[in-house]
């Protein structure tokens, strides 16, 4: 009882909040109105929710129930992540950005596996740029498996964070945030990557359950407004990341998912159009998605999410920006080692994995509310289908019915009632298309 009263006064005091902002006044004083797309010739990759955890801590029947309710693919992570660098090495980006979810829980075993790997590529001539996710920090839920218990394993705190990734940003900041572990590199010359901490961890172990929604501390939006003045002043490009997208991705999400919005992302997103920033990058939803943020007073903002290496369809990004325009093209792994000498469809598995993750998780909410096999047989495949169009991108129903709303019974159509808005959003792509994209210098865009 004591953990919903906290969360309940954290939610209520998050929506009185207000942010202290400057970007008014410099609109009206003239120290705005440049959009910061000023891009130098440059090839990038985005990875993210990449949830890497050791094989051998993955076993038993203790793993088996824990993926029914959480399904990823976290027995194979490390190996999909290799594939995926493997990829990554051959199309030959100036630099890797990866926007949270490192780990599966934020062991530390995990976060030094990865900060190896990524040295490792560092070594080749690609350096890479990492943040936190919900998942990564002060995390209780850290644990191995085993066949009848898990086993507590060390966290990382924020200490230990950007101790492991001194290598992968936070060495090489041209500023730091006191108040989180936000910072600003400039991978390439003329190109400013701002890094921004939505991530709330202060009071995990107090709560003893990890916190899943993101926010901008206030003390960071003014270091982040900072930044953007300066960006305005020296004439750099701009592109940002942070774990939490700044945006719904579909209609009414906040309504139904609040934790996968950022909180209070119109105004944040206020201060990064009025600033100019161009492309802003971010995980968390496991889902191919680009949205076009426009705001009254401002400039065109793309909101670019990338889906996880661990979920279908197990994908990651290249994104080449020149001085006429940004191409984002999309990438899927769709096959490991292990499962190519096997002869097993990596692809299919993995797609079968996360359908069967959703129907399973969508029957229990059903059962719960008294719903019958029969018409949880209707129901759930529906929410499962347009789950995964949504995490695939670009999605576009071509059936006769989303989801079932004749002839159910008193329960079933009340539930129906409560989650057909939901369902019926999943499907409904808002502008621009999501897996391949360009986007000009006015802010403009079209397919490729």
């Amino acid at each position: 009882m004591r953990i919903i009263h906290y969360h309940f006064l954290v939610i209520l005091l998050a929506s009185c909040a207000t942010y202290s902002t400057s970007y008014q006044d410099h609109l009206q004083a003239g120290r705005l109105g440049r959009y910061l797309n000023n891009w130098p010739t440059v090839r990038f990759v985005h990875l993210t929710d990449i949830h890497v955890f050791p094989q051998e801590w993955a076993q038993g029947a203790t793993y088996q129930k824990y993926i029914e309710d959480d399904p990823k693919l976290l027995k194979e992570s490390q190996e999909i992540f290799l594939t995926a660098l493997e990829k990554v090495r051959s199309l030959k980006p100036d630099f890797l950005i990866l926007s949270g979810d490192l780990t599966k829980d934020g062991e530390i075993a995990s976060h030094e596996w990865l900060a190896q790997k990524l040295g490792e590529l560092k070594d080749l001539g690609i350096p890479s740029y990492v943040i936190p996710g919900n998942h990564d920090l002060n995390n209780p839920d850290a644990v191995r498996y085993f066949d009848d218990r898990t086993e507590r394993v060390p966290t990382a705190s924020p200490e230990d964070f950007a101790r492991i990734y001194a290598g992968h940003g936070y060495d090489k900041s041209l500023d730091r945030d006191a108040a989180s572990l936000s910072y600003l590199v400039e991978p390439v010359p003329g190109l400013w990557l701002l890094a921004l901490d939505s991530c709330v961890y202060e009071n995990n172990f107090r709560d003893k359950v990890p916190y899943t929604g993101g926010r901008i501390r206030p003390q960071t939006l003014k270091w982040m407004e900072n930044i953007l003045l300066r960006a305005q002043g020296e004439g750099k490009a701009v592109i940002a990341m942070l774990h939490h997208p700044p945006n719904e991705q579909w209609k009414n999400r906040e309504r139904y998912m609040k934790d996968f919005v950022l909180e209070h992302h119109r105004e944040i997103t206020r201060v990064l159009t009025a600033y100019g920033v161009p492309l802003v990058f971010s995980g968390h939803t496991h889902s191919q998605d680009i949205t076009l943020i426009r705001h009254e007073k401002g400039f065109p903002l793309y909101s670019v999410v990338t889906g996880s290496t661990v979920s279908y369809n197990n994908a990651f990004r290249l994104i080449s920006l020149d001085a006429e325009a940004a191409r984002i093209e999309s990438f899927f792994i769709t096959d490991i080692p292990s499962f190519t000498r096997e002869g097993r469809s990596f692809a299919q598995i993995s797609r079968d994995f996360s359908y069967s993750g959703v129907d399973i998780i969508a029957r229990k909410t059903l059962n719960r509310f008294g719903i019958g096999k029969e018409e949880a047989d209707r129901i759930a495949p529906r929410v499962a289908e347009a789950f995964l169009a949504f995490w695939a991108g670009d999605e576009k129903f071509s059936g006769t019915e989303k989801v079932p709303t004749q002839n159910l019974s008193f329960m079933g159509g009340i539930v129906v009632g409560q989650s057909r808005e939901m369902v019926e959003n999943l499907w409904e792509d808002l502008e621009p298309v999501d897996n391949r994209l360009k986007i000009l210098k006015d802010g403009s865009w079209q397919t490729f």
